[in-house]
């Protein structure tokens, strides 16, 4: 089976600093967005790796990337979906399967990638989730206006893993102009099943500043397990 992972680091990543790229920012050593590269490549399976980065930042990111090989660069977009569909543009078109990732989701492991992998090789998409296990209230203006039921809701994360002409077909036939927050969310709009397997609490994304420092100890104690 010949696999691709699309690492999305398109974003400007603005909440964390205004002058570079969250995904080029410092974690546990190395830049945030080679955590995931370095996954994929111990994972067999996958024999290629496409890296979407913001067109003014390709040169930073090949700089950061030196001595890495196999990564295919592609110019991202202002929005996720254009940056996945160049990472999707730059593989080859004899995949088996092609797994979307956030580049901002450094704590993956490859046995989620492989759990991945088998789940969508089998059901066409598969996502990990986790259940969500706080108390869901429905606010407006600063108010409580009701507590939501969370029974069968889950948070999503990625990788999210797809048939490669499945996710092609699915970039043709969704309205381009919708801002689609994952691919999964276009699977359901064209009404295709996508198969889920249990995420891992670890696998956070970044997006604040605390949240790097809440990875770093996740980093540590994974290191010790």
């Amino acid at each position: 089976m010949k696999c691709a992972a699309i690492v999305a680091a398109g974003g400007s990543g603005s909440r964390l600093n205004p002058d570079t790229p969250k995904q080029l920012l410092p974690f546990g050593g190395c830049p945030l967005f080679l955590w995931s590269v370095n996954v994929f490549l111990k994972v067999k399976r996958i024999t290629e790796i496409a890296v979407a980065v913001p067109a003014d930042r390709i040169a930073q990111f090949q700089q950061a990337a030196q001595g890495i090989p196999n990564i295919l660069w592609a110019t991202g977009g202002v929005r996720r979906q254009d940056s996945v569909r160049a990472g999707l543009r730059a593989t080859s078109s004899d995949l088996d399967v092609v797994l979307v990732h956030d580049a901002a989701r450094p704590l993956i492991t490859p046995q989620l990638v492989d759990l991945l992998i088998d789940t969508a090789h089998q059901y066409g998409a598969a996502i990990p989730v986790t259940p969500v296990t706080e108390t869901l209230k429905a606010v407006l203006h600063s108010r409580v206006v009701r507590t939501l039921d969370r029974s069968g809701i889950f948070c999503a994360q990625t990788p999210q893993a797809f048939h490669r002409e499945m996710l092609q077909r699915v970039f043709e036939s969704v309205p381009p102009e919708q801002n689609w927050t994952d691919e999964a969310s276009m699977l359901e709009f064209l009404g295709l099943p996508v198969a889920v397997i249990p995420g891992d609490r670890r696998n956070i994304k970044i997006t604040y500043p605390e949240d790097f420092q809440y990875a770093e100890c996740l980093l540590g104690q994974t290191s010790k397990e």
